[in-house]
């Protein structure tokens, strides 16, 4: 079975779906997501092919067989390749969330909380560090780890090409700047617009205080449209989850992924891989439309407005 059957298989999954289930508006107001998810995976599939096999044209023209597709193998073999290092790109996802996308959303909540000045301060140098280049900010944390080593003569960086606590603190680090600080910025605007609100000016001339209105009229009003500026900084952090992990060494799937395209460090040989490289992109995207099904879900949750189910549109 070559990647293209693959492809037609989760549109026609996704197809099947829609007839079935469109009928039923309760049923459908489930299972839309899940043809999406269908559909969204036949369409990074297909393309993932076609580029991959563009790159392996431009890199070894002549070994390319005529087929129109490259048929996979051993399904078992590219599963097995792949599973190794999805697991330490999890873990760093995860803690990156953590010390990203949840510092970010605490910053914002705090601000609305309460205006102090080291908050306005931490938030207008977010502002700053926004536009920095990913690669830069990698440079930038090696660069640190290096002085802490010349003065104390303490190693930091936690190995080479090796997962312990250090290694995925400074890889999540690294991983986490940017997307915290586009949730942060965007929480803000979503509790800046809520902020003025009639709602909240009616609960405040009830003189209720300030940290329940903010609780009920603020935060649970803009939990819906920040959890779609939270799906984007996932986004921005995967994105950048094979840059990351090849400067740190990190071994993980996006340098999994660049192994198999033919990027590599000076002292290494690799060999173009076709499958495994298409196999990696499908995983990080997979990872992706995964979190994107659960948000909507959730969105209908945060929400009531998003419950009303409108069929056909």
């Amino acid at each position: 079975m070559s990647w293209i059957d693959v492809a037609l298989i989760a549109m026609i999954a996704g197809a099947v779906i829609v007839l079935i289930t469109s009928p039923a508006a309760r049923v459908w107001a489930t299972t839309r997501h899940l043809a999406r998810l269908c559909f969204q995976a036949s369409g990074v599939i297909a393309v993932s092919w076609f580029l991959v096999t563009l790159a392996k044209n431009a890199a070894a023209p002549i070994e390319l067989p005529p087929a129109f597709s490259a048929p996979v193998p051993s399904a078992a073999m590219v599963a097995r390749s792949i599973l190794g290092p999805a697991i330490p790109s999890l873990l760093l996802i995860l803690v990156g969330l953590a010390l990203g996308t949840g510092g970010g959303l605490l910053l914002a909540f705090l601000l609305t909380l309460q205006r102090h000045r080291l908050l306005s301060a931490l938030a207008i140098l977010a502002s700053l560090v926004w536009v920095v280049p990913t690669f830069l900010l990698a440079i930038f944390m090696q660069q640190v780890q290096a002085q802490i080593y010349g003065v104390t003569g303490i190693p930091t960086g936690g190995g080479y090409a090796l997962i312990t606590p250090l290694s995925v603190f400074w890889a999540a680090l690294v991983l986490a700047i940017r997307p915290g600080i586009y949730v942060f910025r965007q929480a803000r605007a979503v509790l800046d617009i809520e902020e003025l609100a009639d709602h909240v000016r009616a609960a405040r001339a009830r003189g209720l205080s300030w940290a329940r209105v903010s609780r009920r009229y603020i935060f649970r009003p803009g939990a819906a449209s920040i959890s779609v500026a939270w799906l984007n900084s996932v986004r921005l952090m995967i994105g950048a989850l094979p840059l990351v992990e090849f400067f740190f060494a990190y071994p993980g799937l996006g340098q999994k992924l660049l192994f198999a395209i033919g990027v590599h460090y000076p002292t290494q040989v690799v060999r173009f891989d076709a499958n495994v490289a298409i196999a990696s992109v499908v995983a990080l995207a997979g990872l992706i439309l995964l979190i994107e099904a659960g948000i909507r879900l959730l969105q209908q949750n945060l929400d009531p407005r998003l419950r009303e189910v409108r069929v056909g549109r």
